[in-house]
């Protein structure tokens, strides 16, 4: 596939849990207009992270008026990994 004004984001959408509904498990969510993020690992770790993320990003943008930067998210994603002492199962990639 060839892509001259865009990227491709793409995630396998494995669900190995047999109580979770396949269709549930989205592997790419919007954090802010502007940043996307995918996962692998476990969905509740990650939605977390997330949710988080995503507050962050509606809190900056009423506060100042404009889209946040995404090195704040990715920092504010790392801090809450190393405090909860994540044992490397969640991987999460953002994307600007």
């Amino acid at each position: 596939m060839v892509c001259t004004d865009g990227v491709f984001i793409i995630a396998d959408k494995r669900a190995e849990d047999k109580l979770l509904v396949k269709e549930s498990a989205n592997k790419i969510v919007e954090i802010d207009s502007h940043i996307i993020a995918s996962f692998a690992g476990i969905l509740s770790d990650a939605r977390i992270l997330i949710e988080r993320a995503q507050v962050l990003a509606q809190q900056h943008r009423v506060t100042y008026n404009s889209p946040i930067e995404t090195e704040l998210v990715i920092k504010e994603i790392a801090n809450m990994q190393q405090h909860s002492h994540s044992t490397g199962e969640l991987d999460l990639l953002v994307f600007l």
